[in-house]
Order: structure tokens, then C-alpha cells, then sequence
């Protein structure tokens, strides 16, 4: 019996760590299964950040050429501006000849280093630039269907569609093309029949945006809300001191002439000889919606085209997309209102008078931003804000960064006056599209939180939301952000030719910025660190008592 209970007893923990052993080998294998599959979501983010990383690789890549060039065509001016003077200079003057050291560079530079692709061409632009420019940007176009682009600008511009082209209108759509019809028949555009130019539909198209001015002018239904501007002879400055020469434009204010801050929807025609979704005309329509960004923060940009047999091409910039879609076309025979098209082209600048003054696609709902005291409460679609909004005023012409891409990421930095409860003081104003990295503000209220030295204060902030500009897989974010004044860049320390540093005071600063850095990448207790990425002499900045700041961690990496 005893032996009989040793053999059960036996059996039972035979039994027991045979289960022991197979939980065990489950366990195991549940393990490694967990093991592998954080190892594939890890390959997969890294090789999803080796693709974000190499893009801007070639966009920086791309910026070298591009800056080669610019160097290269300077160079060449130098050297004839030089031989000139030189062959100029009589033989016994005792001015001596200059050489190309006596052109020196500024030094001066902007708070944002990065380099950006320039807002307009230097010279005169030609078709190839243009072509070159709408290829590159290819892949943020999509051609979708009319409604769903005026969609994408917001239930009121939705609205404003469904009333002027549903029939409320019908009978002043009918007068307008009368209007236009007329006019065309007193200038003598005869364009029936033949290949009709460029020229022909420019004053074509100038006649129908005054025709539709003139006959809101005496309607009671809609006020005009812009103001037609025949530009294409007109050199308008860019912000690099370049001119470009847009076909025309419409402005929301009558007191302002045409500018590139003042144009709210621009407008490029050509002949014939020239479809209007070619990339000629679509490069045209692109550096033109640079250049309009260039001068203050723009939720979106509206551009025309107008090309063969007049027809006519809506392009609607938002943050990271590019959208056109066909939107009809003049009446190609003077008198012909029943023309294929006409109508919507009509209704469309109806609804453009409609909605534009109320939302001009500002970063603010009004027309400019910057004009009087602007609220952080009064920002488009501004959330999260806990505690009272500070008021920001632009007190000079100066824009001190900025970083101007049509893929969305887009910065503006602005020297602004401040009032917060009962506080006064000069800051800096910083808003930015950008496209899935890491908030600026939790970055930097990490930094802050850790006490890293040298940081400027980050006064308030508040987030954007991409109301109707998401799409498919490109989601943007704006944040626009109150940071406390940090002084200027460390280059302009250098600039005119005289060290306005000790030996001593630009050790005791640079070992403040890598101070900053190397606190700023060590892992705190929850395992956390930031990376700038953007390290410029445009974003290391001194204080006038000497204390220096790191700024700008909007391409910063919170991991």
C-alpha cells in the first residue's frame, strides 16, 4: 500500500510539472511573440522617421542647389559691376581699384536659421523656373470636385455657395453677363472664332470683375466685398527685394493697394496656346501663394487661372495640400452669356464678395492681423486656452523669422508689444503650421518643468485646429505662442566688422548653449529627453546683460 501511495504521489508530481513546464513554454512563447511585435512597431517608426528624415534631407539638398545658383548669378553681377568700375577709373587716380573682398556680405540674420526655399525668383522668372516648381511640389496636389473644395473652407463658405448658386441669384448672374457682354462689345474684344491671347483675356476677365463690382455696387442682396486689381504690369515687392508681376488680384480693402500682404485671392491667365492645370500656369499660381505668405500667417490662399478657350481653375492653398478643381469659363463671344460655364464663374466671384471680408484667410477672421491690439481669444478656431488671453501688438515693420514652405511647415516670429492681466512688455509672437512632430509648447513647458537653463519663459500659448484642411494623409496643426523676449542672435554680435565680445564673454556663452543642449538631452526620471535638431546661429541668441538663450525647438524631438 505504501508503495502503491509512493507511485500515485510520483504520478501527481509528474503530472504537475508536466503542466509546470507547458505554462511555462506558453508563457515563452506569448513573450517572444510580445518581443517581436514591439521590434516590428519600432522598425516600422524608425524607418517611418528615416523617411521623414530623408525628405528633409533632399529639401535641404534642394535648398544648396538652389543657393548655388542664387551665389553663382551674384557672383557674376559682382564681377561685371566690378570690371565696369575698374575700366571706368583713369589711370593716374589715386582711388585704388576695388576688388571683390570690399563687397562684403551683411552679417546680420534673422532669429530662424533654417533654410527655406526662397519667396520669389531672383530676377525674372522664366517658364522653366515655374515648371521646375510646380513639379516639385507635386505630390501635395489633388484635383477634386468644386463643392468639395469650397467644403474644405468651412460650413459658411459651403453656405454662401448653395445660396448664390442655387437660383437666389439667377436673375443677377443674368444682368452681370449682360453688363459683360456689352462692355466686350464697346472695347471691341472680339474673340469668336480664331486663337484667341493672352492679352484679349486679360481685359476679358478685368471687364467681367468690374462688371460684378459695378452690379453689387447697386444690389441690396450682397455689398462688394473686393476690389478687382489689373496687376500684370505692376512689379509688386516681395520680401527678398525681388519683384514678381502676378496677372491681377482682388483685395478686401479699397484704401489698400495691391500688395502681396493685401491680395486676398490672386489671379494668372494665359492664351490659347496653354491648358490652365499645365505647370507653367500652376508654378505661376504657386510662388504667387508663396510670396502671399510671406508677409503674415494664412489659413488658406485662393488662386484663378485662366487659359484655353477661357476656361477657367480654382486652386485653394491649405496646410499641406494644394487642392484645384474646374470651375467653368468666360463667355468666349461677346454676347454669349449662355456660354458653358459662365454662370459658375459668375457665381463663384459672387460668393468670393460674399465671405472674403469676413474671413480673408488670415490666421485672425479680419482683415490683417497685426493692425490694432489682436487678442490670443480672437485666433481662427483657437482652443485650449486655461487662463486669460494676452493681447499682442505688431509695433514695427520687422518680421524677425521666418520659414515659408507650401507643405505646410510654415513659421512667422514677430517683436509684438503684450498686455496680460495688468502685465506690459515686449515678447516675442510665434505662430506655425507644421505637420505630426511633437507640440512646440509641450516642449518647451518640458524644458521649463526641468528648469533647463537659458529657455526662454513661454508667456502663453494656444493651439490651432485644422478645421476643414485635413485630408487623406496629410493632418496639420497650427500653435501660436507668446515667449518672452530673448535679445538677438549671436551673429549680430559679430556684425560690421567689430567684435563687440570679450574672449571670456563668448566662452561663458557658448558653454551656456551647451550647458542648455546637454540638459536638455539627459533623461530625467521618467525616462524622457529633448533633442533641438535645429541647432543655427539664427536660434542662439544674448540678452543685452550677456545671457544667452536657445530658441525656436519647433523641429525639437520630445522622446
Amino acid at each position: 500500500e505504501q508503495a502503491k501511495r509512493d507511485r500515485q504521489a510520483e504520478e501527481k508530481r509528474r503530472e504537475e510539472l508536466k503542466q509546470w513546464h507547458d505554462e511555462q513554454a506558453k508563457r515563452d512563447r506569448q513573450a517572444e511573440e510580445k518581443r517581436r511585435e514591439e521590434l516590428k512597431q519600432w522598425h516600422d517608426e524608425q524607418a517611418k522617421r528615416d523617411r521623414e528624415q530623408a525628405e528633409r534631407d533632399e529639401e535641404f539638398r534642394q535648398w544648396r542647389i538652389e543657393q548655388a545658383k542664387r551665389d553663382e548669378i551674384q557672383t557674376q553681377l559682382l564681377s561685371k559691376l566690378i570690371d565696369a568700375q575698374n575700366g571706368a577709373l583713369s589711370s593716374n587716380m589715386k582711388t585704388p581699384a576695388m576688388t571683390r573682398q570690399s563687397y562684403g556680405r551683411s552679417g546680420a540674420a534673422s532669429h530662424s536659421g533654417t533654410p527655406q526655399v526662397a519667396g520669389s525668383m531672383q530676377g525674372k522668372p522664366d517658364r522653366n523656373m515655374y515648371i521646375e516648381t510646380s513639379q516639385r511640389h507635386e505630390k501635395l496636389c489633388k484635383e477634386v470636385q468644386l463643392d468639395d473644395l469650397i467644403e474644405f473652407l468651412g460650413a459658411d463658405w459651403k453656405s454662401g455657395w448653395d445660396s448664390v448658386n442655387g437660383g437666389d441669384f439667377k436673375e443677377d448672374i443674368d444682368e452681370i453677363l449682360d453688363s459683360y457682354a456689352s462692355k466686350c462689345d464697346d472695347d471691341g474684344l472680339k474673340m469668336a472664332g480664331g486663337k484667341i491671347g493672352e492679352k484679349t483675356y486679360q481685359a476679358a476677365f478685368g471687364v467681367l470683375a468690374e462688371a460684378v463690382q459695378s452690379h453689387l455696387s447697386n444690389s441690396s442682396k450682397i455689398k462688394p466685398g473686393m476690389y478687382w486689381y489689373d496687376t500684370h504690369n505692376m512689379h509688386l515687392k516681395c520680401d527678398n527685394d525681388t519683384t514678381r508681376k502676378p496677372d491681377g488680384g482682388f483685395t478686401v480693402s479699397k484704401r489698400c493697394g495691391p500688395s502681396w500682404q493685401n491680395l486676398s485671392v490672386v489671379v494668372e491667365i494665359k492664351g490659347d496656346e496653354l491648358k490652365n492645370d499645365s505647370h507653367w500656369i500652376r508654378g505661376q499660381v504657386l510662388c504667387d501663394f508663396r510670396d502671399m505668405s510671406q508677409s503674415e500667417p494664412r489659413r488658406f490662399m485662393v488662386g484663378l487661372a485662366v487659359a484655353r478657350h477661357g476656361s477657367v481653375r480654382v486652386y485653394l492653398y491649405t496646410p499641406g495640400r494644394i487642392y484645384s478643381a474646374s470651375l467653368g469659363c468666360l463667355p468666349l463671344t461677346a454676347g454669349d452669356k449662355a456660354a458653358e460655364g459662365a454662370s459658375e464663374v459668375v457665381a463663384f466671384l459672387l460668393l468670393l464678395h460674399k465671405q472674403l471680408p469676413m474671413d480673408s484667410g488670415y490666421l485672425a477672421k479680419r482683415k490683417g492681423i497685426f493692425s490694432t491690439w489682436l487678442n490670443f481669444s480672437e485666433l481662427a478656431d483657437a482652443r485650449e486656452q486655461k487662463r486669460p488671453s494676452p493681447s499682442v501688438r505688431h509695433y514695427c515693420s520687422e518680421v524677425y523669422g521666418r520659414h515659408s514652405h507650401l507643405n505646410a511647415q510654415q513659421t512667422w516670429v514677430y517683436p509684438v508689444q503684450y498686455e496680460a492681466a495688468g502685465e506690459k512688455g515686449i515678447a516675442f509672437f510665434k505662430f506655425q503650421w507644421e505637420f505630426e512632430n511633437d507640440d512646440e509648447t509641450a516642449i518647451h513647458e518640458f524644458l521649463l518643468a526641468r528648469k533647463v537653463p537659458h529657455v526662454p519663459e513661454l508667456l502663453f500659448s494656444t493651439r490651432i485646429t485644422a478645421k476643414g484642411f485635413a485630408s487623406d494623409d496629410w493632418v496639420c496643426k497650427g500653435e501660436a505662442m507668446l515667449i518672452d523676449d530673448a535679445g538677438e542672435s549671436i551673429i549680430s554680435k559679430f556684425g560690421g566688422g567689430e567684435l563687440l565680445l570679450s574672449d571670456a564673454e563668448i566662452v561663458d556663452i557658448f558653454a551656456g548653449y551647451t550647458h542648455t543642449l546637454i540638459a536638455a538631452a539627459a533623461v530625467d526620471a521618467n525616462n524622457k529627453l529633448v533633442l533641438h535638431r535645429d541647432i543655427s546661429t539664427g536660434n542662439l541668441m544674448v540678452k543685452n546683460d550677456k545671457s544667452p538663450y536657445i530658441i525656436d525647438w519647433g523641429y525639437g524631438r520630445l522622446c
